[in-house]
């Protein structure tokens, strides 16, 4: 017999077809798993919220003006519309010589900004997005940038109103 005569056909046991129904369902998990889950918009409203601008020299917060729309420096998203500026000392921790206590300490020359933005929101059960995408939350990061100004600063509240 020669080896063009000779096929080899596979017929396919028990044993494969376990092995094959058991990788369908692996990957049936991992589809489930990554599909991101349908969120639900509650509502879509103006809202206000502040972020900190951070060592900005001092002065440097007269430049922001009710009214200026602030951008993201980085993902260049609209963040909303300038409602008021506060200014504050810009302090940094500090530790006494021992090493023991720490205390804030004024930085003479800067000047940290609370700015108060407000901008229509998607509110999901998961997040609050901003009409131009950026997503709100206490404690992230904003690279902000204005007309004639940019820093970096955090978000550090939201007045959501009446829940």
């Amino acid at each position: 017999m020669s080896s063009e005569e000779k096929k080899i056909k596979w017929r396919p046991n028990l044993f494969d077809i376990v092995i094959i129904l058991i990788g369908i369902a692996v990957m049936a998990v991992i589809v489930l798993v990554m599909r991101p889950a349908a969120t639900n918009v509650n509502q879509n409203t103006a809202l206000e919220y502040t972020i900190e601008m951070q060592g900005m020299p001092e002065g440097a917060s007269q430049n922001i003006q009710v009214g200026d729309e602030i951008t993201d420096n980085v993902r260049h998203q609209l963040l909303g519309t300038v409602v008021s500026v506060t200014t504050v000392p810009y302090t940094t921790n500090t530790s006494t010589a021992d090493g023991l206590h720490t205390y804030q300490k004024a930085i003479e020359g800067f000047e940290t900004a609370h700015v108060v933005l407000r901008s229509n929101m998607s509110i999901t059960d998961s997040e609050i997005i901003t009409e131009g995408g950026f997503t709100i939350r206490v404690g992230a990061a904003v690279a902000a940038k204005g007309p004639c100004y940019a820093c970096n600063g955090f978000v550090i509240a939201i007045e959501r109103g009446e829940e």
